[in-house]
């Protein structure tokens, strides 16, 4: 069959079929079908109205283009450029740890215990921020609070601006490395909460991540030395006795 005169449902199993080596049927079928529905900009229920209809060039160039890049285990998200956390959708590049569904857990049951609990100009610091997943959920559902965000990427710093204009979230971003206490002074005090989801992986484990993740996701957002796997959590903890107030929270 001649690729460039296919229907859109004959484009999806010809995907489906040329990454099945790598991801298996299932999750190919949920990859191909994911980005049927990005590239032509249709939702899964409209799909299956037009899903008889000839593919256009683009979509199927777009699918082309796809194709080795998830055969080098790109992630979805970056081929696409979005991710879902929190019922944001955010960008995400290969600069920026794409969120997961643990964090949004986290997130969540902060905002549960908390949503009584904070008073008006109540000061909020997200080290780390990546995307700004997190310091976006939190600065939208508590819009009458000051929320920083930190991160020593400048790149991360860049996408999570963007991701926080499109959201329509008033943060404030820094640029710095939370591990270098003489950078601490430059960062709010009198803190009411915390907020972090820092690297903890182990160096020696690499080989026990999936590739997707190992060869394309930010490693300083990972990873950490075999010798001090609580580096990160550590630091933290002693910049959160020194700077949240009577009361306040960290959350890890």
């Amino acid at each position: 069959m001649n690729k460039d005169d296919m229907t859109l449902e004959q484009l999806r199993q010809w995907l489906q079929h040329q990454i099945e080596p790598v991801y298996g049927k299932q999750e190919s079928a949920v990859i191909a079908r994911t980005l049927l529905y990005h590239f032509g900009d249709t939702s899964p229920s409209a799909y299956q109205l037009i899903k008889h209809n000839t593919a256009s060039p683009q979509i199927i160039d777009s699918v082309k283009e796809a194709i080795p890049m998830l055969l080098n285990y790109t992630p979805l998200q970056y081929i696409t450029g979005r991710a879902w956390f929190c019922d944001l959708l955010l960008e995400v590049k290969p600069g920026v740890l794409i969120p997961r569904p643990e964090t949004e857990e986290m997130v969540m049951m902060i905002i549960k215990t908390l949503n009584h609990d904070l008073p008006h100009n109540t000061a909020i610091l997200d080290i780390g921020t990546g995307s700004g997943a997190i310091a976006i959920t939190l600065a939208r559902q508590w819009e009458y609070c000051k929320v920083h965000a930190m991160d020593l990427s400048l790149d991360a710093l860049e996408i999570a601006r963007q991701n926080a204009i499109r959201n329509k979230a008033h943060i404030e971003f820094l640029q710095g490395d939370i591990l270098d206490e003489s950078y601490w002074p430059a960062l709010p005090g009198e803190l009411h909460l915390i907020v972090s989801n820092p690297p903890y992986v182990l160096n020696s484990e690499r080989a026990l991540m999936k590739l997707n993740v190992l060869k394309h996701e930010p490693g300083i957002a990972l990873f950490v030395p075999d010798d001090d796997a609580l580096l990160f959590y550590r630091q933290i903890g002693r910049f959160a006795r020194k700077n949240l107030r009577s009361g306040g929270r960290l959350w890890l």
